[in-house]
């Protein structure tokens, strides 16, 4: 992927979801609107040698966010159908498995060109002040059925009463005097992007409990 004039490459992608498929679990909004979930594709910067040598630089990483939603009257993705039907493989603390490839480009919004950027931080501990957020304004329609298998993911290691894991999201944040961009519709629409997936590493799907 390309931005501003740097090049980054895909490390792995995660997501932060609500309980429910009509609640908020996303770390943006927009227009005030908190959806049910947000996947995060992370990035670092290939003038760094890997994710852990970005992760602390200013200039380490970039993270391309995209809103997931769930209707009532919303028929299942069939990207994300796969995917998630990997989810009963890995539903403990500490299991592994693994599904068949799927581009990520296939798990994005599709022609999907318009986002806000601004500079920020990992939203996990350590919190590293390190990120380039692009947050792209289409959203991914999935049904709720799907949404419901984000919580078949337990926070507990298998043999111990299950925890179902939602709500592992961090709050929106005030902007402390940050700046956000926009790459549409006025002066801020400098700033374009460019992603082929197809040269990048296949990512890990990795789910972080806050």
């Amino acid at each position: 992927m390309k931005h501003k004039g740097a090049t980054y490459q895909l490390a792995q992608y995660h997501f932060h979801w609500a309980k429910q498929y009509d609640q908020g679990g996303s770390e943006h909004t927009y227009n005030g609107k908190q959806f049910f979930a947000e996947v995060h594709f992370v990035h670092y910067n290939k003038k760094y040698a890997n994710l852990g040598a970005a992760v602390a630089q200013s200039d380490g990483l970039l993270v391309w966010g995209h809103f997931i939603q769930a209707k009532n009257d919303t028929a299942d993705h069939a990207d994300y159908g796969t995917l998630l039907a990997g989810f009963s493989k890995a539903q403990h603390q500490g299991a592994s498995g693994t599904i068949d490839y799927i581009p990520p480009m296939k798990l994005i919004p599709p022609n999907s060109k318009e986002y806000y950027t601004y500079p920020g931080s990992l939203t996990t501990p350590r919190c590293y002040e390190s990120v380039t957020w692009i947050v792209n304004r289409d959203v991914i329609d999935i049904s709720p059925a799907q949404a419901a298998i984000f919580s078949t993911v337990y926070k507990n290691k298998q043999g111990e009463p299950n925890k179902s894991m939602y709500d592992n999201f961090r709050p929106p944040q005030d902007l402390n005097g940050r700046v956000v961009e926009k790459n549409f519709g006025g002066p801020s629409s400098a700033w374009s992007i460019t992603a082929s997936f197809t040269t990048l590493i296949i990512a890990l799907v990795m789910f972080y409990v806050l």
